[in-house]
C-alpha cells in the first residue's frame, strides 16, 4: 500500500509541475508575442495567480512523496491544485476567446467542466466513499470556471454588448 501512495503521489506532484511550466510558458509568450492581451484583467490575474497556486500544490503534495500525508496537507494540495488549474483553464479560455473570438468560449469551458465531472463519476464508480468530496470539488471547478472563465470570455463583467 505505502508503494501506492508513493507512486500517487509522484504521479501528482509531476502533473503540477508540468503545469507550473505551462504557466510560466504561456505567460513569457503572451508578454512577448501579444502583450496587448495582459491589459484583460481576468486574463492577466487568473495567470499570475497560477503560478503560485501551483507552485504551493506542488510543495503541499510533496509531503506526501515517501510517506501517507495527513488531512490537513492533503485539502490544502487539493484546494491550491483546484484553483491554479481553475485559473490555468480560464485564462487559456480568455486567451482563446481574444485570439479567435467569443465562440471559442462555449465548447472549450462546458468541455472542461464535463470531462471533470465525468472523471469524478469514474472515480465514484470504483469507490463510493468519494461521492461527497467529488460533488464539493466538482462543484468548486465548474463555479470558478463559470464566474471566472466563461463569463467573462463572452463579456458579462467588461460592458461590451
Amino acid at each position: 500500500m505505502a508503494h501506492k501512495i508513493d507512486r500517487t503521489a509522484e504521479v501528482k506532484l509531476l502533473i503540477n509541475v508540468h503545469l507550473l511550466g505551462i504557466c510560466f510558458t504561456l505567460f513569457v509568450i503572451v508578454t512577448a508575442f501579444k502583450p496587448d492581451i495582459m491589459r484583460n484583467s481576468f486574463f492577466t490575474m487568473q495567470l499570475v495567480l497560477a503560478i503560485p497556486f501551483f507552485l504551493s500544490a506542488s510543495f503541499a503534495r510533496s509531503k506526501s512523496v515517501g510517506h501517507k500525508m495527513n488531512v490537513r496537507w492533503e485539502r490544502f494540495a487539493y484546494l491550491t491544485f483546484i484553483f491554479g488549474y481553475s485559473f490555468l483553464l480560464n485564462s487559456t479560455g480568455i486567451l482563446l476567446t481574444t485570439l479567435a473570438g467569443n465562440w471559442t468560449a462555449f465548447p472549450f469551458f462546458f468541455a472542461s467542466i464535463i470531462l471533470a465531472i465525468l472523471y469524478s463519476y469514474l472515480q465514484v464508480k470504483d469507490d463510493k466513499t468519494k461521492l461527497g468530496r467529488r460533488i464539493f470539488r466538482d462543484s468548486l471547478f465548474a463555479v470558478m470556471v463559470i464566474i471566472l472563465g466563461l463569463l467573462p470570455s463572452v463579456g458579462v463583467f467588461s460592458g461590451r454588448p
